[in-house]
């Protein structure tokens, strides 16, 4: 019998993926590159994002900050010493406060630059981290209601067509807080927003939403008589 698969694990949203240097690991193999430096590529690329996004370098600020955050933490220090032994690596170029990936093409421009063919204030910089990922509704299914099934997935994709994603996520905590962990109940909710408005969110819930609540305990204690 196999041991069941770990729910732990990478994500698979397309969304989310970023790319490296194809040799990356045949030349972190090569030079025995330290667990540190090899984080701080994977930091850099994944600022640096998509080829089509177009970025061409990445503020050193910006790449202190991310090491600072989910790589590091707070250890400041073992941060700036691993960006200084990627830097010493040569996997990493510096140019004034940018940095570039030492690829052929991050050679080509920092050759562009140090010639003044071309200037840091020109090119297309990362120079702070993105924004954080707001999870899609599939997600907040997942994590907050149970388990996603095809029918449910329909009906979910409907939902993010209608309302804001910030209603959904409200909605979803609102539910989460009254321990009512029911999608009807979510869609109770938003359609009381809709059609009432969010300013009267202090006064009782009439309408949609409260017939919901009393029709859900309603069937609580049926099921706790049966």
């Amino acid at each position: 019998m196999s041991a069941p698969l770990s729910s732990s694990g990478f994500g698979n949203d397309p969304a989310a993926a970023w790319y490296l240097p194809a040799d990356l690991l045949e030349r972190a193999a090569e030079r025995a590159l330290p667990a540190e430096v090899i984080l701080v590529l994977l930091a850099y690329f994944k600022l640096l994002g998509r080829p089509e996004d177009g970025n061409q370098a990445v503020r050193k600020e910006a790449l202190a900050e991310a090491l600072g955050g989910s790589v590091f933490g707070p250890d400041k220090d073992r941060a700036d010493g691993a960006l200084e032994q990627t830097l010493k690596a040569g996997f990493l170029l510096s140019f004034e406060n940018v940095l570039l990936a030492n690829t052929p093409n991050g050679r080509d421009l920092l050759l562009k630059l140090q010639n003044g063919e071309v200037t840091s204030a020109q090119l297309k910089v990362v120079s702070q981290l993105p924004a954080p990922e707001r999870p899609n509704i599939f997600r907040l299914y997942e994590a907050n209601i149970g388990p996603l099934t095809p029918m449910m997935a329909e009906m979910l994709k409907e939902d993010a067509r209608e309302y804001p994603p910030q209603w959904i996520e409200d909605a979803v905590g609102e539910a989460v807080e009254r321990n009512i962990r029911n999608w009807r109940y979510v869609r109770a909710i938003l359609k009381t927003w809709k059609e009432k408005g969010r300013e009267d969110r202090s006064k009782p819930t009439e309408g949609y939403l409260e017939k919901y609540r009393k029709l859900y305990e309603e069937q609580k204690r049926r099921r706790r008589r049966e």
